[in-house]
């Protein structure tokens, strides 16, 4: 049975909202990376099948994304390069408040697409591997304790990940019995 074509259109859109607004939070990180000398690597936004553009690969289902920089940036920099992303968030978000602030026709779209940039933003501030905010810790910790291998490395991602959708799991199911 196909989809009714308002369902394609809504979720043409929400694709489009989430797409540009991890592409915005990306490009926060690739612009701090150039402007500290360092060549930002291709984006890749999301997962399952996907279409190349230039640099940036936009795939089917949008729920997270990334950018490599080449080259290696280590202390400061890059915390800088970390931070850079969730800014650029929360600043898109910001603008979005700001235009959205009248009642109009767009007031609501605004205010949520607003509230979805921020919300990005301060989620990427967890001092959780993967996530930005460890990223910016991870110098700083990394120089008092020393680098894990890469083996242990890969086991903090894969811990963080599990932590985080465990506690996604939890709080959807906690809030279904409230």
């Amino acid at each position: 049975m196909p989809l009714p074509l308002a369902l394609l259109i809504l979720l043409a859109a929400v694709w489009l909202v989430f797409t540009s607004s991890f592409l915005a939070h990306e490009l926060g990180h690739a612009w701090a990376a150039r402007w500290l000398g360092y060549r930002p690597g291709d984006i890749e936004i999301g997962f399952g099948p996907g279409l190349k553009l230039r640099n940036v690969t936009f795939r089917l289902i949008p729920l997270q994304a990334s950018v490599q920089t080449l080259g290696d940036p280590s202390g400061w920099r890059v915390s800088a390069i970390a931070l850079a992303g969730p800014a650029a968030s929360m600043l898109l978000g910001s603008i979005l408040l700001l235009l959205g602030a009248d009642p109009g026709p767009l007031h609501g779209l605004l205010q949520a697409v607003a509230g979805l940039n921020i919300s990005i933003g301060l989620f990427n501030l967890l001092p959780l591997p993967p996530l930005d905010g460890w990223r910016a810790l991870e110098p700083f910790v990394y120089f008092r304790l020393g680098k894990p291998n890469q083996r242990q490395q890969i086991f903090m991602h894969k811990a963080g990940f599990a932590f985080l959708g465990m506690t996604g799991i939890i709080y959807l199911a906690l809030r279904g019995i409230g």
